[in-house]
């Protein structure tokens, strides 16, 4: 995936600089790169606005025109933008539904939110984009639809990416395609596997069943996060 194009319209600029600064966190920890513009005003974001941003976190409390009202006119301007409102106004969530907010995110802005919400986004950037990854076999560098792959395993000195037309392994460990893997969305369920969450059909304590019918181990270190993270995923696609 390209740079991912960020607008955040506050006029705090203590509270600018340090959303900026956890996005820009994020993107190192999930290997993805990030271009972000603050503006101090919905006037100054929306004067000239053309369709160049992939996801916009609005401040609703801001001087002369509100965030609420802001969104408003955005969505008259582009209707598919991803749209987060960053706020301490529990009272504007049910409106948020009328723009079509992904999220609110409370103030003060915490880590936690943040990074889940921004695991949200990237994976809708992922499909509208058709996110895909580059692997280098023994016979050639081969460019994977993300949408295609089921899951990647480790097996003795191979990675084995399982996908809807079949197998492929590559010399290699899963630490060199972890970071990638994790930016388009994927899911790590083990220290040795990492699914696609679009492909999984159920999952318990100890396993997940993909679509294609393989089972794949849920380790007990990674259950608690996998859980929050799968469950998660289908809130947004049920």
């Amino acid at each position: 995936m390209e740079v991912i194009k960020i607008a955040v319209i506050e006029d705090e600029r203590t509270a600018a600089e340090n959303l900026e600064k956890m996005i820009l966190d994020y993107g190192r920890q999930r290997s993805v790169s990030f271009g972000v513009a603050i503006f101090s005003s919905a006037e100054d974001f929306l004067s000239g606005y053309t369709p160049r941003f992939d996801l916009i976190f609005m401040d609703i409390e801001l001087p002369g025109m509100n965030g609420m009202h802001a969104a408003e006119k955005l969505r008259t301007l582009d209707k598919d933008v991803l749209l987060i409102f960053v706020t301490n106004m529990r009272q504007y969530v049910l409106r948020g539904y009328d723009v079509n907010a992904l999220n609110y995110i409370l103030k003060p802005v915490k880590t936690y939110s943040l990074f889940m919400t921004m695991d949200r986004a990237m994976r809708l950037l992922t499909e509208k984009s058709g996110g895909s990854l580059l692997i280098k076999t023994d016979k050639a560098t081969e460019r994977l639809s993300a949408k295609e792959i089921y899951y990647i395993d480790v097996r003795d000195h191979y990675v084995v990416f399982h996908c809807v037309s079949g197998n492929i392994q590559v010399y290699s460990t899963l630490k060199n395609y972890a970071p990638a893997l994790l930016s388009l969305g994927f899911l790590r369920c083990s220290s040795s596997a990492i699914l696609n969450p679009r492909h999984v059909k159920r999952f318990d304590n100890t396993e997940v069943i993909m679509t294609n019918g393989d089972t794949v181990a849920l380790s007990r270190s990674q259950k608690t996060a996998f859980k929050s993270e799968i469950t998660a995923y289908f809130g947004e696609v049920l």
